[in-house]
């Protein structure tokens, strides 16, 4: 049972590390694309970092509910094969 547990939580640690990943790599292509014309440097400074944050809590999002789906599948009771699948 210990290590369904531990083996359980590495999945966690995996599906956050492949999201981080995932926006790692999407960020380059999403940073040439903005374009930002604002008054001063300050504004588009803090249009900039909304624009990040809004990406982030979006990716964030999507992981939370990739997590929430694991949990469903593996969580609610003792399944190796189907956690496996994961």
């Amino acid at each position: 049972m210990r290590g369904y547990v531990l083996q359980h939580e590495q999945i966690h640690f995996a599906l956050t590390e492949l999201a981080a990943r995932q926006l790692t790599r999407d960020s380059p292509k999403w940073a040439s694309d903005v374009l930002l014309i604002k008054p001063t440097p300050q504004e588009v400074q803090t249009e900039l970092a909304r624009q990040v944050k809004d990406r982030i809590n979006a990716a964030m999002e999507v992981n939370l509910k990739r997590q929430a789906e694991f949990d469903e599948d593996t969580s609610l009771f003792f399944n190796p094969r189907r956690q496996q699948w994961w």
